[in-house]
């Protein structure tokens, strides 16, 4: 899924493209379902006249993490918070 990344043996998960709306408690709540997070944020930033906004996990250990980027790209809620869902 093109819009989750992380490194291998890693729990820090890289979410692009969200919605606008989506706020942080959105965001984390849809991610605790594959474990506990130790830290979750989501920013927005200008990228020339467009806003984009993502957002970072940190998960409290690599399997949660690799839940996530197994089990989250058929999740029906990330693909909710996402605008390019796959």
């Amino acid at each position: 899924m093109s819009e989750l990344n992380a490194r291998a043996n890693e729990t820090k998960i890289y979410v692009r493209d969200l919605n606008l709306d989506v706020t942080d408690e959105q965001f984390k709540e849809v991610f605790s379902e594959f474990g506990e997070i130790k830290t979750s944020s989501v920013k927005q930033i200008a990228v020339k006249t467009e806003q984009k906004k993502f957002g970072m996990i940190d998960f409290n250990t690599k399997e949660e993490a690799a839940r996530a980027l197994n089990e989250g790209p058929n999740n029906p809620a990330v693909k909710a918070i996402t605008m390019n869902p796959e």
